[in-house]
């Protein structure tokens, strides 16, 4: 088994060892840290490509499934970074930009427009919206009335929240909020 071993650093109390071990001892060293009650973490750093005609050992042989088998985890966090970047919009009373979207995801602008349509159905200004008044109903079940919630999110005049909100929901917000007061 070739294992190196590089430098310790001191983490709070706890010392952390860097090993680098082949793929075909991960198997063996995984299961010697279960056994020990060691806590471990796993990075992978891909081989060079030269090198890669050589990797006849893969995760399947492990009996391990690769993270990515699907890219549904890279879906979530292209969604996360997209949510980030609205639930800053909003808290500022601003509306994003899809090149702050492009910029968060290091995606061109047209490529992020296509797979958050392919991912939701909707594009980057509805999904936007969607987003606003499920935030603007949060706001309004916890207490806030809609003027109120109306400035926090962003609009300057409380009949456009009022007659967006009632689209969204069929409902005014007034009425969401009372509806929703024993909740």
């Amino acid at each position: 088994m070739m294992t190196t071993l590089h430098p310790t650093t001191q983490l709070n109390d706890r010392a952390q060892i860097v090993l680098s071990i082949e793929i075909k001892d991960l198997s063996q060293t995984i299961t010697q840290l279960v056994q020990q009650g060691i806590h471990f973490t796993i990075n992978y750093s891909p081989m060079p490509e030269k090198y890669m005609e050589r990797a006849d050992v893969g995760c399947e042989s492990l009996g391990i499934e690769p993270i990515f088998q699907d890219d549904s985890n890279l879906k979530y966090v292209f969604m996360q970074k997209i949510d980030q970047v609205i639930q800053k919009s909003i808290s500022a009373g601003t509306t994003p930009l899809i090149q702050e979207v492009a910029k968060a995801t290091e995606m061109k602008c047209s490529r992020v427009k296509v797979k958050l349509m392919e991912l939701t159905g909707k594009t980057f200004y509805q999904y936007y919206l969607i987003v606003k008044m499920e935030y603007a109903a949060k706001l309004l079940k916890t207490g806030y009335r809609a003027s109120q919630v109306s400035e926090k999110i962003g609009y300057n005049q409380p009949i456009k929240f009022n007659k967006m909100f009632q689209k969204y929901y069929g409902m005014t917000p007034y009425r969401y909020r009372k509806q929703h007061e024993s909740d």
